[in-house]
């Protein structure tokens, strides 16, 4: 009778310890496969990042696999705007503006603080026609540069003071970032006042812009608009004049300084700007009434993975 007690107790042990054994390994391989799940949908981050920095075009494909991707993040870090920002970004670009928007004002209420996430919602707002409110955050945006620039050298010192001096280029490559920013913040900045006929605005915000970035086109073409429209031709004709130097393919540059020549009696270079033109239309260039929506919304992988080092060793 012993004996086989003892027999019994062993092989239920035997049974338990496969059993142990079994779940474990299904453990593993449930870890194993989640792993080699996330580091596929994140080789996605690599296109749209290069999409976001000014690659052409992007495979839809790329920006549904990273929404997959935060969506997985999110199960983890439920509280990062940085994440449903990024959600946005891809959201906006695949033409799914409900969402898109509905991302970025849950990014917003969990870190109102990122001036990124408010300069996308400007644009985001500029682009479906609410200028007043885009014009106002932009406004804003502008006023509370020194805030931004503050951040970036509270990063900096906290990655020293961590040892991690080997990722401050991702600091350094969001202050080119926030650098192009504020170029494009003048422009659209000025554009919009220009849309909603506050001129006043509009040649201010300008003028301002000129004088940070003085051989930036864009500003020229628009600063010439607002010559032309107030009827100062000279200075109109001499920004335009600005821009072409800055773009010689510039349609409407051309075609707005023959029309200052026009008002200034110049035939002769009237002449010739408006050949110019029909030689670039000849050539498939199209006229654009206002410059075209160059800026990209922000992808902000590099505040992500700060973040990461920051935090490691808590």
């Amino acid at each position: 009778m012993p004996w086989r007690i003892v027999n019994w107790l062993i092989g239920r042990c035997l049974f338990l310890y496969l059993v142990i054994v079994l779940l474990l390994l299904g453990l593993v391989n449930r870890h194993v496969a989640h792993n080699n799940r996330m580091n596929f949908l994140k080789q996605s981050e690599v296109d749209v990042k290069a999409f976001a920095l000014g690659a052409p075009t992007i495979d839809p494909a790329m920006l549904r696999m990273a929404i997959r991707y935060y969506r997985e993040l999110l199960r983890f870090i439920p509280a990062d705007g940085v994440i449903h920002g990024n959600m946005g970004f891809c959201y906006f670009y695949l033409k799914d503006y409900p969402r898109a928007w509905g991302e970025y004002q849950r990014a917003l209420a969990l870190e109102p603080q990122l001036w990124t996430l408010h300069w996308d919602s400007a644009m985001f707002l500029f682009q479906n026609g609410d200028v007043k409110e885009a014009a106002w955050i932009w406004e804003d945006y502008l006023s509370n540069q020194d805030a931004a620039r503050k951040y970036f050298a509270a990063l900096k010192d906290q990655l020293r003071v961590k040892k991690k001096e080997d990722v401050l280029y991702l600091v350094q490559r969001m202050e080119k970032r926030f650098a192009k920013d504020e170029t494009e913040t003048y422009i659209k900045l000025s554009e919009s006042y220009f849309s909603l006929k506050q001129y006043d605005n509009a040649q201010a915000i300008a003028a301002s812009g000129l004088k940070l970035f003085p051989g930036n086109r864009w500003l020229h073409y628009v600063t010439g608009l607002l010559d032309f429209s107030t009827g100062h031709l000279a200075t109109a004709a001499s920004h335009f004049a600005e821009a072409i130097a800055g773009n010689p393919s510039d349609i409407n540059a051309y075609y707005y300084h023959g029309l200052c020549m026009h008002g200034l009696g110049d035939s002769r270079q009237q002449a010739l700007d408006f050949l110019q033109v029909s030689k670039l239309r000849a050539h498939g260039v199209q006229p654009l009434p206002m410059p075209k929506d160059s800026a990209r919304l922000h992808f902000n992988t590099e505040l992500f993975f700060l973040r990461y080092h920051l935090n490691r060793g808590k």
